[in-house]
């Protein structure tokens, strides 16, 4: 079994023995690390008393609380170690943010740094930036929200955050979204909508699971949001359809059809178009086969993979051309996925053309 992802052995001392905390370090090495940078400014003089009589409560409270300096920061001021300003706010009763504040700031000031990996091998410098989120967008039904909201029922996943007691001593972390493809195409699309600056990432290829483009938003408000709208955690085999006026019905169906629909040629053969949507809950796949029926496509039937763990159904021939119209009449570019976009408009085309020669 290996050490790391990445490394065999500890880059400072070479144990295999204490586990990998960070930055090929073990926990040991990776402590010593962060203790030295945090003193790395200290260049000796004064004695912890003078420093503490050179800082009053009002001054520390307004340079942590008003100016959001961190503990680093003021113990590069008063040329001593975070770990003394600590003690110093406890005995004046100066309460500390909790982490998920402390990294809030932190990125907001540019100070959260890593090294990224992409596809290719090639590492970068990555500087942390806060996310930014329309916090409307999904407060409201529109076309672009509906469609969104279809990728995430199919593609997105929700990860409740850590939420305590502001009283107790702990941490508390913001809730998430995240959302995955094997292309980036779609990713990109839905970040632009929801007028997000989220970093898309790469992770490459892992067990049996294929490489994937992804990105991630924390930000508890969003979440509740997603969760009034019937998202949950560990979704995918309790999915229900949820309530919407019939206008964005098609936008929402083609949002789920770009995460987890098929179009294709069976064998190639152009006579023979098929469309299939697949999902782990029966429920949720029989809700959009209704909708599509009601939209005017043939009736069809359920069927189970072979695993029993997913349910799809499939249209053929010109329920194909007629999806293609549902899906993306008077819909714009940045609303759906080329590659699926294309060929439903090829299958429209072909049927349309045969008709007219009939």
């Amino acid at each position: 079994m290996a050490w790391s992802k990445k490394y065999d052995r500890c880059l400072r001392c070479g144990t295999q023995t204490y586990k990998h905390k960070g930055r090929g370090l073990c926990v040991y090495c990776y402590q010593s690390e962060i203790e030295n940078s945090h003193k790395s400014h200290i260049t000796g003089g004064l004695k912890e008393r003078k420093i503490f009589a050179q800082i009053s409560k009002n001054e520390l409270e307004l340079q942590y609380k008003a100016l959001e300096m961190s503990l680093s920061d003021l113990a590069r001021n008063y040329n001593c170690t975070r770990q003394y300003i600590h003690k110093i706010m406890k005995k004046y009763g100066i309460s500390r943010r909790d982490k998920a504040t402390a990294r809030e700031f932190a990125q907001t000031k540019g100070k959260v740094v890593f090294n990224r990996e992409d596809e290719l091998g090639n590492k970068t410098k990555v500087t942390l930036q806060k996310n930014i989120i329309n916090k409307d967008f999904f407060k409201s039904w529109s076309p672009a929200m509906a469609y969104v909201l279809g990728v995430l029922y199919t593609e997105g996943n929700l990860h409740p955050g850590i939420l305590r007691d502001p009283t107790a001593k702990g941490t508390s972390a913001a809730s998430r979204f995240t959302v995955s493809q094997k292309e980036p195409e779609l990713l990109q699309k839905i970040l632009v909508l929801m007028g997000s600056n989220a970093k898309l990432l790469f992770r490459k290829k892992k067990g049996i699971s294929g490489a994937v483009y992804y990105f991630h938003i924390n930000d508890n408000e969003i979440y509740e949001d997603l969760l009034r709208l019937g998202l949950s955690p560990n979704k995918s085999l309790s999915l229900v359809f949820p309530n919407m006026e019939p206008l964005y019905v098609k936008h929402f169906i083609r949002g789920c059809w770009d995460g987890d629909g098929s179009v294709y040629w069976e064998n190639n053969d152009p006579v023979k178009p098929r469309a299939s949507f697949i999902s782990g809950s029966k429920i949720f796949a029989e809700g959009i086969l209704k909708l599509l029926v009601g939209l005017g496509l043939s009736d069809r039937r359920m069927y189970t993979t072979k695993s029993g763990r997913a349910f799809y159904f499939r249209f053929l021939g010109q329920d194909c051309a007629k999806l293609y119209h549902i899906f993306y009449d008077g819909v714009p570019e940045s609303m759906h996925l080329t590659r699926k976009y294309e060929r439903f408009k090829a299958i429209g085309n072909y049927f349309e053309t045969d008709v007219r020669m009939c």
